[in-house]
């Protein structure tokens, strides 16, 4: 799968849990996933990683000790 960069208009591919690593891509800012990459960034903006809900979600899962 992959999806067109909006601010050079490139196809990037999206992240790949079996073939990439996750740290390479992404970070976690308090309940935020932050793309440090061009696949992360385009992955996060794609699948709405940081969508209210999604956030929302880790918010309890992290109060639960259950995320990351």
């Amino acid at each position: 799968m992959a999806t067109i960069e909006p601010n050079s208009g490139e196809i990037v591919p999206l992240y790949h849990p079996r073939r990439q690593i996750w740290v390479e891509h992404f970070s976690l800012n308090n309940t935020q996933i932050v793309g440090i990459s061009t696949i992360g960034r385009a992955t996060v903006r794609l699948l709405m990683l940081n969508a209210p809900t999604r956030i929302l979600e880790r918010q309890v899962l992290i109060a639960q000790r259950r995320y990351p």
